[in-house]
């Protein structure tokens, strides 16, 4: 999937690897700087199963969280620095939008847009 595949590109950015499995519902990786927590929320059943995931002890130990799906576990998450959407274009072609929601979120996206340049 597109957003699977930008987020191993993300990580690799940050010298991490990371991986989805498709029926993996959570996935960390850590590097010397980087930990980064990949949550596919699809297959969450209901906010048990979502609270049982450990979001809040990843967050608190500054890990980067990337969740997919967010909208169906948004009881157990802080609010996004920055939201992304994926548009299909084509079978070969995504346009990725992305909204800051906070400065950090502001931060992040103008480093990512000069990485880009």
């Amino acid at each position: 999937p597109a957003a699977t595949e930008s987020i191993r590109h993300a990580a690799k950015a940050g010298r991490s690897a990371a991986t989805t499995p498709a029926m993996a519902k959570n996935k960390k990786r850590k590097s010397k700087s980087l930990t980064l927590l990949h949550v596919d929320a699809y297959r969450i059943k209901d906010q048990d199963e979502a609270d049982q995931l450990g979001i809040d002890d990843w967050i608190a130990g500054g890990a980067v969280l990337v969740v997919e799906w967010a909208e169906r576990i948004e009881g157990v998450l802080p609010p996004a620095d920055i939201k992304i959407a994926i548009e299909h274009i084509s079978d070969t072609q995504r346009q990725f939008t992305l909204n800051a929601n906070s400065t950090l979120g502001q931060n992040l996206i103008q480093s990512v847009s000069q990485l880009a340049n």
